[in-house]
């Protein structure tokens, strides 16, 4: 399994870019993951950050943007140097990461349009 190169690795980095989500991984830009589907990252059965957080608080109120950034500079804090203990891809192409310190991020497929693109794995080559 191509996602079993994870392994070990740190997340560098994530943003948004148009309806993408971009997780950047490795030391360098070793590797990203391009989401175009739901994703959420938990750690002890409490939800740390969603997709759906950069435009909405849980009572469906509008979030600025700065409160996202906010949210993700406390994800990047809770990581902090701990690395990939685990990738599980499953049947139905979810993909689930586990790092070191018990951070989970799970992204999952949350439609059935056919021949959609969900998400794109790059390797970079620096040199």
């Amino acid at each position: 399994d191509v996602m079993q190169r994870l392994v070990g690795l740190k997340l560098k980095k994530f943003f948004k870019q148009l309806d993408f989500y971009i997780f950047v991984f490795g030391d360098e830009t070793e590797y990203t993951l391009h989401t175009y589907c739901t994703f959420k990252v938990r750690k002890d059965n409490r939800i740390l950050l969603t997709a759906a957080d950069e435009n909405y608080y849980p009572n469906c109120e509008p979030m600025p943007v700065k409160v996202y950034k906010t949210n993700t500079e406390k994800l990047m804090q809770i990581l902090g140097d701990s690395v990939i203990k685990s990738v599980k891809v499953t049947d139905t192409a979810d993909i689930i990461i586990e790092f070191e310190n018990g951070v989970v991020m799970e992204f999952f497929i949350d439609y059935t349009w056919q021949n959609s693109e969900y998400f794109r794995f790059f390797k970079f080559n620096i040199s």
